[in-house]
């Protein structure tokens, strides 16, 4: 049952992608490849990249019967060899699970992983240290042919490598670039597993450099800037936000982490020089939308805070937002947009009318939202009424919810409260 509507624009999918980031990932792309039985089988990728490495790391999947029979190596464009895991399942079966192929959960060997593979159960579907530490390849030239061997050493079961793939990090300065209006802009940064602080950026106006700083002088507190790659697929922008004819400079980024967060960095320029400032978005991001067809684009969000407070998050709903960028200041402009509010809450009542006669489903995220969304049109009135039928008939009460958050009428009462402080409540 699928709640939280992400906004922020779509994760990269592309496998090898060509886009500048700290870590990419290239694929064996899907395979059929059978073991040989008692044998050894050998499949390779192409990097295309150049530079010294700076991370890598290996994920695979492969349906086996008899995982203990397996011994599986990387092994370098100049033949150096590490070794990733030497019989290890005992009698449990595969690397990775799900799908049989690339879209299934591939077993990940990485350099940084908590636990050993030689403690972890077959069938590895996170993360686990490889036999041999994969910081030995570090330094050698990325580019060339990568090779995953994969060893039978036993005969009487017979098994598939489905899919490989290769996440590489290179030792380079690589760049991104946006221009507009008289405005040029250059985002840069090392090719490592994180950024590690490099990030910087350059703005040269009407062909006069303006600013050269690292982007770290500028971020929010705790807003480490760890990535783009997976986030956004144009980090860098120059767009005129406020409509006064100077376009600003957008730094889209990344805290990381498995919910959290997305940020932006914004430059005006204000006569004299580049003025910062950060909107912080959380989990849904954001994306810029012309709503009213005036050329000036608004800035279309949801509500982070709603994340978590009455549910866990995969059954949160963020009530939808949108904000207005002028001159340095950032404004919520949502009451301006009714019909988007009006058609945000007809799909989340529709969702609710399917949903709550499910004995496994937790709507209370789901209410909290749309009654948010009621508040905003004026017809909160109603929007109790229902909410209140909802509790009579149990739906947010132990034990058909979890506890661990507001549950029976004392959701009601936080919820009553933290619309107030939230502001959407009087």
């Amino acid at each position: 049952m699928r709640r939280l509507l992400l906004l922020a624009p779509l994760a990269l999918l592309a496998l090898a992608t060509t886009s500048p980031a700290a870590t990419r990932t290239y694929s064996s792309y899907q395979l059929h490849a059978a073991i040989p039985d008692a044998g050894s089988l050998v499949r390779s990728i192409d990097v295309p990249d150049s530079g010294p490495v700076s991370f890598v790391a290996v994920g695979v999947r492969i349906v086996h019967p008899r995982d203990a029979d397996l011994t599986l190596t990387l092994i370098g464009p100049r033949d150096s060899s590490v070794l990733l895991s030497a019989r290890r399942g005992g009698n449990a079966a595969d690397y990775g699970s799900g799908p049989r192929g690339c879209s299934g959960n591939l077993a990940w060997f990485e350099p940084d992983a908590l636990d050993p593979v030689s403690t972890v159960k077959a069938p590895f579907a996170g993360e686990q240290r490889p036999e041999r530490p994969l910081t030995a390849l570090y330094g050698e030239e990325a580019r060339g042919r990568w090779s995953l061997r994969v060893d039978d050493g036993a005969a009487g079961a017979r098994g598939t490598l489905l899919c490989w793939q290769l996440e590489l990090s290179r030792n380079v300065r690589s760049h991104v670039r946006a221009s507009g209006d008289g405005v040029s802009a250059d985002l840069s940064f090392v090719e490592r597993h994180s950024y590690d602080g490099s990030l910087a950026i350059a703005v040269r106006r009407h062909g006069v450099l303006a600013l050269a700083a690292p982007i770290s002088r500028f971020v929010c507190h705790g807003c480490p800037a760890s990535g783009f790659d997976t986030v956004f697929a144009d980090p860098l922008n120059v767009v005129d936000l406020d409509g006064d004819g100077e376009p600003e400079v957008l730094v889209d980024l990344f805290t990381g982490g498995a919910h959290c967060c997305f940020f932006t960095v914004i430059f005006r320029w204000d006569g004299h020089g580049y003025r910062s400032s950060v909107a912080f978005w959380g989990d849904p991001g954001y994306s810029r939308r012309d709503l009213d067809g005036d050329g000036r684009p608004e800035l279309l969000t949801a509500d982070d805070r709603f994340a978590y407070a009455f549910t866990a998050f995969a059954f949160s709903v963020l009530p939808v937002r949108v904000e207005r960028y002028d001159h340095g200041q950032i404004t919520d402009v949502t009451s301006h947009y009714p019909w988007l509010v009006r058609r945000e809450a007809r799909r989340l009542w529709a969702e609710y009318l399917n949903d709550h006669r499910s004995r496994e489903a937790d709507v209370r995220g789901l209410l909290a939202g749309w009654l948010a969304d009621e508040y905003r049109l004026g017809r909160q009135d109603e929007g109790w009424r229902r909410i209140e039928a909802a509790y009579r008939r149990g739906e947010l009460s132990a034990p058909r919810v979890d506890p661990v958050w507001p549950a029976g009428r004392t959701y009601l009462t936080a919820l009553r409260a933290f619309l107030v402080k939230t502001g959407y409540a009087g």
